[in-house]
C-alpha cells in the first residue's frame, strides 16, 4: 500500500507573466467541483499554447490562458471558506472511515488469533494453557496488533 501525498504538478508558463505552478491530488475527484472546471480551462488553454504555431496563434492563447489563469485564483479566492469547509468535512469522513476500518482489522486479528492459537493446542481444546503462544503465527499477529494499538488518533484539522 502507498500513500501519496505529493500528488501532482500543474503549471501554466503565462507568456510576459510567470509560470504559475499548483500541487494537485492524483485523485483529482477530491478537488472542489468549481475549482476543478477551472483547473481543466487552464489545463486547456496550455494544450492550446503547445499547439499554436502562428505568432498571431501565440498572442490569442497566450491572452487566452492569462484569463483562464487569473480565473482559477478568482475562484479559489472566492470559494476558499467553502472549499476549507469541503475539505474539513472529506477529512473527517476520511477518520471515521478509518477508525471503522481499524475496528474491522481488529475483529480480524481476533479472529485469526483465536485460530491460530486453537490449530497449535494438542489437546484440541481452546488455547494452550501457556499463555505465551510462540507460534510464528501468532508472534505475528501480536505484532501487528501491538503496532495498531499504538497508532496517534487522527489530528484536527485546526
Amino acid at each position: 500500500m502507498s500513500i501519496d501525498f505529493n500528488g501532482s504538478t500543474l503549471s501554466a508558463c503565462v507568456p510576459g507573466d510567470r509560470t504559475h505552478e499548483w500541487r494537485l491530488p492524483t485523485d483529482r475527484s477530491r478537488i472542489p467541483a468549481r475549482t476543478q472546471e477551472a483547473l481543466n480551462a487552464v489545463e486547456e488553454a496550455t494544450e492550446a499554447q503547445r499547439k499554436a504555431k502562428t505568432p498571431a496563434a501565440k498572442s490569442d492563447v497566450a491572452e487566452a490562458l492569462r484569463t483562464t489563469v487569473h480565473d482559477l485564483y478568482d475562484r479559489a479566492a472566492s470559494t476558499n471558506r467553502a472549499d476549507r469547509e469541503t475539505h474539513r468535512e472529506g477529512y473527517g469522513y476520511g477518520a471515521a472511515k478509518l477508525a471503522r476500518a481499524l475496528g474491522d482489522v481488529e475483529a480480524a486479528l481476533q479472529l485469526m488469533a483465536d485460530h491460530a492459537a486453537q490449530y497449535d493446542n494438542g489437546t484440541g481444546i481452546g488455547f494452550p494453557l501457556d499463555r505465551n503462544v510462540r507460534t510464528k503465527p501468532v508472534m505475528q499477529l501480536r505484532l501487528i496488533a501491538d503496532t495498531i494499538s499504538n497508532l496517534p488518533a487522527p489530528l484536527d484539522l485546526d
